[in-house]
């Protein structure tokens, strides 16, 4: 085992230890009910007769608040880790902005895009920088306020899990090009990696400016980049399915498909594998070895002493005895 992946095995039991609580059956009860719930919704739009084809003014709208909800939660998400790391207001409101924008902004330098959407759109470079700014100013009193705020809290996991999706499946949909007049010809894969991105490089940004650990490239806590990747998959799938007019559809899925990863990967801590030098058919953790080693040892120390005690105890017995004997 190389001293690397000892490292990361070591924090994923840490973490396992960490959010223990986030497992407990009660949550894991509503968070199904939620899912359920959710997976209702999002197969509403299948079974409503409403003319399928291009995204409608309706459509729209909607992809639009998810979006921006996604941009709310993320912006909190890069301000607190900001904050975290020590930085000042500028650098919570830029970590805030880039957390938010920058995977997309990555997508769209890909493909070619510009300007960037931010640049366009001021809404969502506004609401991200001022969003980035209120957390700044006001996380602190309220996680000692009641409320008790803290990162480890369900609305914002699911404000997060949601965010996750939506960016993903709009990500894929904008490199398949759907609901415009371009025609990228980005080919499956491509459109995957594009959803991806999206969902995930503005966090992979923010990690690297505050000189953490980059979270999708570790296996310290559970999935995050792979739901958004099944997420991605799943819309493009409903657009190669139905010809480019499963378009809703394919949103509503993939962010569902996205959610629903995201809650088996929490409720039963599922990771990636980490690298290591053992045979990748018999792997074992190194801690739950390390441990049983331990146990072994004061087992063995325990009866030791045991039987040290007990000697000490006889000793005397059998010497008189052996000096009975002698006389």
């Amino acid at each position: 085992m190389t001293p690397g992946a000892m490292r990361t095995i070591t924090k994923q039991a840490a973490m396992r230890s960490a959010t223990a609580h986030m497992r407990s059956q009660q949550r894991k009860r509503w968070r199904h009910i939620i899912v359920v719930l959710s997976g209702i919704v999002c197969l509403l739009p299948l079974v409503l007769d409403r003319g399928r084809g291009a995204l409608n003014k309706v459509d729209a709208a909607a992809a639009s608040a998810c979006n921006l909800i996604g941009d709310v939660a993320f912006a909190i998400s890069g301000a607190v880790t900001a904050g975290e790391a020590g930085m000042d207001l500028t650098g919570c409101m830029l970590m805030g902005f880039v957390t938010a924008l920058g995977g997309g902004s990555i997508r769209d330098t890909m493909l070619g895009i510009t300007p960037l959407f931010w640049m366009t759109q001021p809404v969502e470079m506004a609401l991200t920088m001022g969003v980035a700014a209120l957390t700044f100013f006001f996380w602190g009193p309220l996680t000692r306020s009641r409320l008790r705020l803290t990162s480890d809290d369900e609305w914002l996991f699911w404000i997060d899990s949601l965010g996750l999706g939506v960016f993903a499946v709009n990500g894929a949909n904008t490199a398949h090009g759907t609901g415009s007049d371009r025609d990228l010809g980005v080919h499956f894969g491509g459109a995957m990696f594009c959803g991806l991105c999206t969902a995930c490089f503005g966090g992979l940004l923010r990690d690297l400016c505050c000189q953490n650990r980059v979270r999708i490239l570790y296996a310290e806590k559970e999935l995050y980049a792979l739901p958004a990747l099944a997420g991605a998959a799943t819309h493009l799938g409903f657009l190669y399915a139905s010809d480019d007019t499963w378009v809703l559809e394919g949103l509503c899925a993939g962010t569902w498909v996205t959610m629903l990863l995201r809650v088996v990967a929490v409720d039963h801590f599922v990771l990636m594998p980490t690298f290591s030098s053992a045979n990748i058919f018999n792997v074992r953790n190194p801690l739950d070895s390390a441990r049983r080693r331990k146990a072994r040892g004061n087992d063995s120390s325990a009866a030791y002493s045991t039987a040290g005690g007990e000697g000490q105890s006889s000793e005397p017995l059998l010497v008189g005895h052996k000096r009975r004997g002698s006389r």
